[in-house]
């Protein structure tokens, strides 16, 4: 389940959390492990062991109409630092956090509910930017990553074609499992979603996620 602001992001009950951004705003990560934390114990206490937070993406474009509050910051350091105290929060309580949107959702002027958004930076450019906060919060335990349906044209193998990093074994499993060390979790975003679902449909979408490496 999401549960970014605590797991009244799902239920009438439960503790009401700012938004990230507001906690960014903070700059305390004192507060960002104690939300994890908190969260973290709300959702176990419901019986949850999952849930999928924190937003990693960077917020970088004023356009984009999905992510914005939902984000720490735009300053990558400053995400990895406040995200890297809220994730030790959450799974001191016991919950795998999936970190997301991997390889990033900040960047986009669309929303993958509605469409499959294009990020068109090369990847020495990404590594510094949307892939530091995983590749930073992998080496520190993050246990769960959550991928995303984008198009990421710079990351994809050879003869994959346009596929969304969801369904790309170059992304999922060469650079997240092997480049970048990932040992943990792997979760796509759901397949219910009309970027994925409008070109692939739900049933070949599963299958292709989990060839890719989920």
């Amino acid at each position: 389940m999401d549960a970014e602001c605590g797991i009244r992001d799902m239920f009438d009950f439960g503790t009401i959390f700012p938004s990230l951004m507001a906690l960014g705003a903070t700059f305390s990560g004192e507060l960002a492990y104690k939300m994890g934390y908190v969260i973290g114990k709300e959702a176990r206490a419901i019986g949850m062991t999952m849930a999928s937070n924190p937003v990693l993406d960077i917020n970088n474009n004023p356009d984009n109409p999905i992510i914005n509050t939902r984000a720490i910051s735009d300053n990558t350091d400053h995400v990895i630092r406040l995200a890297a105290e809220y994730i030790k929060g959450i799974q001191k309580a016991g919950i795998i956090p999936n970190g997301k949107h991997f390889p990033g959702h900040g960047d986009t002027n669309t929303d993958s509910h509605i469409t499959m958004p294009v990020i068109s930076y090369g990847k020495d450019f990404l590594m510094n930017r949307e892939l530091k906060p995983y590749a930073e919060l992998i080496k520190k335990g993050m246990l769960g990553v959550m991928t995303a349906h984008i198009l990421y044209p710079s990351l994809l193998g050879e003869g994959e074609g346009n596929v969304p990093a969801t369904l790309s074994r170059h992304i999922i499993t060469d650079l997240l499992r092997h480049e970048l060390g990932f040992k943990g979790l792997i979760v796509s975003d759901s397949l219910a979603m009309k970027g994925i679902r409008n070109i692939y449909g739900i049933e070949r979408s599963a299958v292709l996620a989990v060839k890719a490496g989920h």
